[in-house]
């Protein structure tokens, strides 16, 4: 059985936030050049994209997730970018967030929204964002389907209404290799085994 793709791309923004005191990420992998931003570095962007500042992508993506999530029990923490040198990740910039969760309802414990999609070589994309207000183990599978906050954290990461932006992530992540999002899936909810674990209900 092959194993994961080796990682060739050169640059990884992650994004940190904390549920129930359990800290998560959502790591992205893209290519960059320098600039004046306060990062250091701008996104290089996909064809159809202009280049952003890297230190300006937070915001997107937190205000993505916020309606997941309740502030009474969840923070949205720091964003950080490491560039890769040889087999090692090495910290380049980071900073916090002003965006704060907006949701409401009851801690969902130990669960997962996975947004499934291909990239250009159509290997597997998953975009994870974990222990929020997903509602019950389900797999949707139409663009048309789900919430409006759905619709629009699958247009963030895969353009499925075709109104991404330059701070999308659409127009700058990619995979491992180094190859775009070109196509998304299906959206599926689900418990996950590891946090079962960790907060002890397995």
């Amino acid at each position: 059985m092959p194993g994961p793709t080796p990682i060739t791309s050169d640059f990884r923004l992650t994004f940190q936030y904390t549920a129930d005191l359990l800290p998560h990420k959502s790591q992205h992998y893209l290519t960059c050049n320098p600039s004046g931003d306060a990062s250091g570095y701008d996104t290089a962007p996909r064809s159809g994209f202009s280049p952003v500042g890297v230190s300006t992508l937070e915001t997107e993506f937190f205000t993505r997730i916020a309606p997941f999530y309740d502030p009474t029990w969840c923070t949205f923490d720091t964003w950080t970018l490491d560039i890769r040198i040889g087999t090692i990740w090495n910290f380049v910039a980071s900073g916090v967030t002003a965006v704060v969760p907006t949701g409401s309802g009851t801690f969902e414990k130990a669960n997962q929204l996975c947004v499934s999609g291909k990239d250009l070589q159509s290997k597997n994309l998953p975009r994870y964002i974990y222990e929020g207000l997903f509602g019950t183990a389900a797999k949707i599978n139409s663009p048309a389907a789900g919430s409006a906050s759905f619709k629009a954290l699958i247009n963030y990461w895969y353009n499925t209404q075709g109104t991404a932006t330059d701070i999308s992530a659409y127009a700058w992540f990619s995979s491992r290799n180094n190859q775009i999002p070109v196509r998304w899936l299906a959206g599926v909810i689900d418990t996950n085994e590891k946090l079962r674990r960790i907060r002890n209900i397995k």
